[in-house]
């Protein structure tokens, strides 16, 4: 079983600490009980060995002084056990208790435990010589120290270090529990985060507010995501160019052989039924079979854009030549086409087929948004200028050449407004969803780039190319 982050690295971590911390606690109290102990031992040594170098008699009264000194009681006896004097009469202790053994020296160890009365003392006799010369006697002193007092001592000796032990643990599992938080949490995220990426969820993570290793391993973690999230869309985009590409080669032989019998059925009915010089409705009808043979004559012999023959082109004459293809769809459609050209003309180095082509398909999308404005149902009722399609060239004084076409109408749909560039994207019932792509395409090959803005009912689509020179 693989144990989380926290259970390898925080919780062996803190079980250390917290076992030395225990330790140094205990080890604390231990040493502070034993100062205590040999502190009333030491008090109780002076007293013994004050009273035995004295020259003054031992009375009830003077041991009454030193346990009003010491707080133990003392018994003065002879050897056979007799009590000569005493600190407290009322305690009578056991003549057998009293002719004991006694210690050679005046050491105190208080290790026996007597009972006087109702009270439990802690004993221990010291010799105690007595007298001059031939009057010389060995007394006994006998020290009974109260437990409950020498309980008191200790409990007030180890209470305190191991409270202050207490609260360092606690601080150190506060502390642990802090580290997990900040460190061990974050990192299971980030843990999780990356689990997922394989499956998919390039969904970004929520960066820390402090700015630290932590919040830089965040940052990572999400450009991470970002770049693969956008690997992902190069790879999907291209493989519906590659899909779309085997499935244009048949349908394009079918147009093409479809396309050869209009255009020759055009010609066989202009020679049969001549019509006015003025009407050119079979001249645009020809021209724009003869703009479908050659875009799909490219697609049969897959010829890229980027090797074709490229020269200067001057957008408002492309503008103007594409007019008569774009008129009839405007008017069907009761959109009013404007052309404007601002400044000097606009010339770029490109290929002209797909300058037209790109042209042709944002005027046509252009077309059919403003003709769709929910607010012109009723195209015969709009006033004049209602619903229009404006089409602008100008440059730039960083030599940028620009291409607008702007509409009246809604604006591309919210929810394909960050797809609309892709292939097969569209809201349209009738749309193919390529027409917006193959013109991305094409900006891309010219080296420019495309955007779109909307302002009060307003859309433009900018195209923004390199500008060249008129004699390049």
């Amino acid at each position: 079983m693989r144990w989380p982050l926290r259970n390898q690295i925080l919780l062996p971590m803190t079980a250390v600490i917290l076992a030395a911390l225990f330790g140094v606690t205990l080890l604390n109290a231990y040493l502070s009980v034993s100062r205590a102990e040999a502190q009333i031992e030491r008090q109780l040594r002076n007293v013994a060995s004050t009273l035995s170098e004295s020259r003054f008699p031992l009375t009830d009264a003077v041991l009454r002084q030193m346990r009003g000194l010491s707080g133990a009681e003392y018994v003065l006896s002879d050897r056979s056990g007799k009590v000569l004097a005493a600190s407290d009469r009322e305690h009578d202790a056991d003549a057998g208790l009293l002719a004991g053994d006694v210690l050679d020296q005046p050491q105190i160890q208080l290790s026996r435990t007597v009972r006087l009365g109702d009270r439990e003392f802690l004993h221990a006799a010291v010799p105690l010589m007595r007298g001059t010369g031939p009057n010389t006697s060995l007394l006994r002193l006998h020290i009974f120290y109260p437990e409950s007092s020498y309980s008191e001592a200790w409990r007030q000796a180890a209470y305190p270090p191991l409270i202050v032990g207490a609260i360092g643990l606690a601080l150190v599992v506060l502390l642990a529990a802090v580290i997990s938080a900040r460190v061990a949490v974050p990192l299971a995220q980030f843990r999780e985060q990356v689990g997922r990426l394989p499956d998919g969820s390039f969904a970004p993570l929520p960066l820390p507010s402090r700015d630290d290793e932590v919040r830089d391993l965040a940052v990572a973690i999400n450009r991470m995501a970002e770049m693969l999230s956008a690997y992902e869309e190069k790879i999907r985009r291209t493989e519906q160019l590659r899909t779309l590409g085997q499935l244009g080669g048949g349908i394009a032989h079918q147009l093409r052989n479809s396309i050869t019998g209009c255009r020759m059925a055009l010609d066989l009915h202009r020679r049969e039924c001549p019509l006015d010089d003025a009407d050119e409705s079979l001249d645009v009808a020809s021209r724009q079979l003869m703009l479908m043979d050659n875009f799909i004559r490219r697609l049969l012999i897959r010829t890229p854009s980027d090797s074709a023959t490229r020269a200067p082109v001057e957008l408002p004459s492309l503008v103007e030549r594409m007019l008569p293809l774009l008129r009839p769809a405007a008017a069907h459609a009761h959109v009013e086409l404007l052309v404007e050209n601002e400044g000097e003309p606009a010339v770029v180095h490109g290929v002209d087929e797909d300058l037209e082509q790109l042209l042709i398909n944002l005027v046509i999308n252009a077309i059919d948004a403003a003709a769709s404005d929910a607010t012109a149902i009723n195209s015969a009722a709009q006033p004049a200028g209602s619903r229009f399609v404006r089409v602008t060239t100008r440059t730039t004084a960083d030599d940028r050449a620009i291409l607008e076409v702007q509409n009246t109408g809604r604006g591309p749909d919210p929810r394909i407004q960050s797809r609309m560039f892709d292939p097969l994207v569209t809201t349209k019932p009738d749309g193919t969803g390529l027409g917006l792509s193959i013109v991305a395409d094409i900006v891309q090959r010219h080296g420019g780039k495309i955007s779109w803005q909307q302002q009060d009912r307003l859309t433009t689509f900018v195209v923004d190319v390199p500008k060249c020179d008129t004699g390049t």
